[in-house]
């Protein structure tokens, strides 16, 4: 058999030196994000050895379906960039989202907030968000004309994160495992009603679990310096 070796390689390709991706989104009526596209080979094999790990049931009896799993995976892959500190700036500001809400609604918990490039959201979303977040206090005028706009200053010191993660090692929620990196900052007492920035008003809590105490009956108090959790209308044990 004649064996004939071209030296200089095979022809490459053009989906190898240029892969072609495409992404499109768009907002939706009720305020959801719809989007579809494709990516290379190369690039798929990477987010979906994302996904797989952050997809996996949280318990024996995690109610939602693998597609749902999967959405909230994708939705960690996008918090956890957001965070990184290697993301390029943008109009001299690292990607951000934006939301403005007067501090009265905010203490009340009533209203909406305004969110940049998109339609308000209700009250206390902003104040899940505002949990850890980076605030900027703006004193706008009767015409709705910034007077004067103060620091951004982050909510959580990284003092007070390294003592949490410490503490509470990642999730707090009873059978959760989610690590510190994708856990937030929850006042038990929101910060914008009083509360302390301190280790007995605060926990961490992945995105998840972070909902439900601010969206559904679930109530959380710092027992004996640990985070107790309670369904609405029960006492802690």
């Amino acid at each position: 058999m004649l064996v004939l070796l071209d030296q200089d390689g095979a022809e490459p390709k053009d989906d190898l030196a240029e892969p072609k991706r495409e992404f499109h989104y768009s907002n939706r009526a009720d305020g959801s994000f719809g989007f579809r596209g494709s990516i290379d080979q190369e690039t798929g094999a990477m987010l979906a050895g994302l996904i797989s790990p952050l997809a996996e049931p949280k318990s024996g009896t995690d109610p939602r379906t693998t597609p749902q799993r999967q959405g909230d995976a994708f939705a960690d892959i996008i918090e956890l960039a957001a965070g990184s500190e290697n993301l390029p700036d943008e109009g001299g500001e690292r990607p951000h989202l934006a939301i403005t809400i007067p501090l009265q609604a905010l203490k009340d918990a009533a209203g909406s907030a305004d969110i940049e490039a998109g339609d308000p959201i209700p009250v206390e979303v902003a104040r899940r968000i505002a949990c850890d977040s980076t605030a900027m206090r703006t004193v706008l005028g009767a015409n709705g004309v910034p007077l004067s706009v103060g620091r951004s200053k982050r909510i959580i010191p990284a003092a007070i994160r390294r003592a949490l993660i410490v503490r509470d090692k990642g999730c707090a929620f009873p059978g959760c495992h989610r690590r510190p990196r994708q856990c937030h900052a929850h006042h038990v007492i929101h910060w914008a009603n009083g509360g302390p920035t301190e280790l007995g008003n605060l926990l961490l809590v992945c995105s998840t679990h972070h909902r439900m105490i601010h969206h559904t009956r679930w109530t959380v108090e710092i027992v004996n310096q640990l985070p107790v959790f309670t369904p609405l209308g029960e006492a802690p044990g």
